[in-house]
């Protein structure tokens, strides 16, 4: 099992953590038929190494995307949130609505 995570450049805990059962289920097998699992970098097939490694860098690329565009949602939730607050007080004043705040709001016990 150690000889494949290495092979995938993973720390053993962290293919147990996140593959726990494809290990599971490798770990059923025999133990030795696992220590032959050449490294990336020596892969009998060059191809499929640069298939991986085209694979990879399309997927960091749409990480990349996603997360920008996850951190532009929480922007206009955070101005909504603003825009928001600002329009119920403005709500509030033309309506001369006067907010009762009951006494026992301040106390903390």
């Amino acid at each position: 099992m150690l000889a494949l995570a290495r092979a995938l450049g993973l720390a053993n805990a962290t293919f147990w953590r996140h593959y726990h059962d494809i290990a599971a289920e490798l770990r059923s097998h025999d133990a030795g038929a696992w220590q032959s699992v050449p490294a990336l970098g020596q892969s009998q097939c060059p191809g499929q190494a640069g298939e991986l490694a085209s694979q990879n860098s399309a997927l960091r690329r749409e990480r990349d995307h996603l997360a920008s565009q996850l951190e532009a949602a929480l922007s206009h939730l955070r101005r909504l949130t603003i825009d928001n607050a600002e329009l119920r007080s403005e709500l509030e004043t033309a309506r001369v609505i006067t907010r009762i705040v009951r006494p026992d709001a301040f106390s903390h016990g």
